[in-house]
């Protein structure tokens, strides 16, 4: 009870229950005005929230007592809403990632592969994309005979494209690759019949260096190197890849990204002050971010305030309240970590401040431990016509001898004929000459060897 009541606020509503008590709302401890410091490789990216949840909270708690409480209610939307929104999350959610595996490793060059079509008739499928992958990692870390690996530090960050074929582009990063696999393009190539990209021939004619792998030309296909120059402008370039066609790519994985590598860490976390012009600090905060953000080659400072959608900013008050977060991204050759540290530390606070709520809105712990009784009763009460059906389905089971107990869990047997079969995916293989359906652990086990345990009957 003391961690519900120290990570969790209960405040009563306007609104009443069957019995006429009031509805209890749960609101989870919210942290104000967080400052949020994280290191990522040589850069440095920081994050501003006026409202921030609190370490400890469950939010899954907060939406479960709500809707069980009757304040919220449950998600009604349809399969194909929350597919699409699921897209989305997941497409915002891998580009933060190659963004910041991008950032934080030192990558020594950027990789395009294309598939030749005599190599990999699959390389429109996404198994076709796990066996390159496989391949790659398996040929650059495959261990000699006398104990060394080929290339034992090799890592790779690898985006998928499709063609307007199908077929699968890989776009990326990878490291160590030794030397001598490295064979740079010279005129020769461009001038001969290797008919080479414009691109490619173009960079070659300007002197730029690009390498290409016989070896991955004998596993892949096509294949060039560059020298990692501008790490911000590769990542930006294999970004645009992952979300060049939102949900159109039939790939479990956006990205493919080898074991080991380095990530974001927070270096620091402070607070405004808890008692100060709030709009004050704010512009003094903005202020300071703009002077020292990084500037991109188009002249464009990486400083983004990002607001409420409009649809609800007519439910905040002013303008202060519709924002949701700053990020700022620092270039570490212009301004370091411990100097961006060093000003927040002499400015701001680092002990967290929380949102207060007025004593008169919220629940006494007597009113909350009533509350959860009163939410227990639901639901076991929404609950025991569940388990009041399973046990008689086990004693259905039991009766007709279907029921079987393997490390004293119940399992039922199916027939082959059981409509219930289509539930369940078929066996990849089966064993010669023992036939079974599925499902059928009596096949496979003694039933001697598995130890039984009798369902009581309650009447």
């Amino acid at each position: 009870m003391d961690s519900i009541l120290d990570n969790y606020h209960y405040m009563p509503t306007s609104l009443t229950d069957s019995t006429g008590l009031p509805i209890m709302r749960c609101v989870p401890k919210m942290e104000t005005n967080v400052i949020m410091v994280y290191g990522m490789g040589n850069t440095t990216k920081v994050i501003y929230r006026p409202t921030c949840i609190a370490p400890g909270v469950d939010t899954h708690y907060v939406h479960n007592y709500n809707v069980a409480s009757g304040w919220a209610l449950p998600d009604e939307r349809t399969q194909d809403e929350r597919q699409a929104e699921s897209i989305r999350t997941s497409v915002s959610r891998s580009i933060r990632a190659v963004r910041e595996l991008a950032a934080c490793n030192p990558w020594q060059f950027f990789v395009t592969i294309t598939l030749s079509p005599q190599l990999w008739k699959n390389r429109y499928t996404p198994d076709g994309l796990q066996d390159i992958i496989k391949a790659m990692a398996k040929r650059w870390r495959r261990k000699r005979k006398n104990g060394s690996a080929h290339c034992p530090g090799f890592a790779y960050l690898l985006v998928p494209e499709m063609h307007k074929d199908g077929a699968i582009h890989l776009h990326g990063f990878v490291s160590c690759m030794p030397s001598s696999d490295c064979i740079p393009y010279t005129m020769s190539d461009v001038n001969g019949s290797k008919k080479l990209p414009i691109k490619i021939c173009e960079k070659v004619r300007k002197g730029s260096p690009v390498f290409h792998c016989r070896e991955w030309e004998r596993l892949f296909g096509y294949n060039t190197l560059e020298p990692v120059i501008d790490l911000d402008k590769a990542s930006s370039y294999v970004v645009k890849y992952i979300s060049k066609e939102i949900g159109s790519v039939p790939f479990k994985s956006r990205y493919w990204v080898s074991r080991g590598l380095s990530r974001a860490k927070r270096l620091a976390t402070y607070y405004f002050p808890e008692y100060c012009d709030y709009s004050r600090q704010l512009g003094e905060y903005n202020k300071y971010m703009l002077s020292v953000a990084a500037v991109t080659k188009s002249h464009h400072v990486m400083h983004q305030e990002s607001y409420l959608p409009v649809r609800n900013r007519a439910k905040k008050a002013t303008e202060s309240q519709r924002l949701v977060v700053i990020t700022t991204y620092i270039n570490g050759c212009n301004h370091t970590p411990s100097e961006i540290i060093d000003h927040l530390s002499t400015v701001y606070d680092s002990t967290p401040h929380y949102v207060i709520f007025r004593s008169d809105a919220l629940a006494s712990p007597e009113e909350v431990a009533s509350s959860r009784i009163q939410l227990n009763l639901i639901h076991n009460y929404l609950t025991a016509t569940k388990l009041q059906k399973e046990c008689i389905d086990l004693a259905e089971a039991e009766r007709l001898g279907t029921l079987e107990w393997i490390d004293f869990q119940p399992f039922i047997e199916l027939s082959k004929d059981s409509p219930l079969n289509k539930c369940f995916d078929s066996p990849k293989c089966k064993i010669p000459l023992i036939p079974y359906s599925q499902l059928s652990f009596s096949d496979f086990y003694s039933k001697k060897s598995l130890p039984k345990r009798r369902l009581n009957n309650h009447d």
